[in-house]
């Protein structure tokens, strides 16, 4: 099991808010079904209220996963859960980016608290998957699409060239 009790925190050296990041990128669970490793980054970002954590200590949570069969779902609200409850923060984001398996990737986000719009993560373009561009919650089009405001539910066609209203 996961192993909160390993977090240690020390007191936030501001009481202005500011954002801290954490980028673990040698993160490691074991799929519940078929027993292989699975291999992520996970992203950590907060607002501290009163504390902040300590480094090495969430480098040893993180690997407390390490022969840990759960899903990338719970290992993204586990963290969550754990971190929130520990530190209080103003808000907080995890986000888990594995690596593919079977050509898919997953990425997981879990929140906490109120993520102001300036740090929301961006969508990637709904009309075609492999679009680079992203675009804001907010906009319905990525810079590329933008000459249609048309719902992405209500088009049909593979590619941004080819965008035509579905007929039903």
């Amino acid at each position: 099991m996961p192993k909160p009790d390993l977090l240690e925190f020390f007191d936030s050296p501001s009481d202005d808010a500011f954002v801290i990041e954490h980028i673990s990128e040698e993160f490691t669970s074991v799929c519940p079904k078929t027993g292989h490793p699975d291999f992520g980054n996970v992203t950590l970002r907060y607002a501290p209220a009163a504390v902040c954590v300590e480094l090495k200590s969430l480098k040893m949570y993180y690997q407390s996963f390490r022969n840990e069969g759960i899903f990338y779902e719970a290992v993204t609200n586990t963290i969550r859960d754990h971190l929130a409850a520990s530190m209080s923060p103003r808000w907080l984001q995890i986000i888990t980016d594995w690596k593919g398996r079977g050509g898919i990737k997953s990425r997981i986000i879990a929140q906490y608290g109120e993520v102001p719009a300036a740090w929301a993560l961006p969508l990637r373009c709904a009309w075609r998957p492999r679009c680079a561009r992203a675009l804001r919650r907010t906009s319905s089009a990525c810079t590329r699409c933008l000459r249609t405001r048309i719902s992405p539910t209500r088009i049909a066609g593979p590619a941004h060239g080819d965008l035509r209203r579905s007929s039903s």
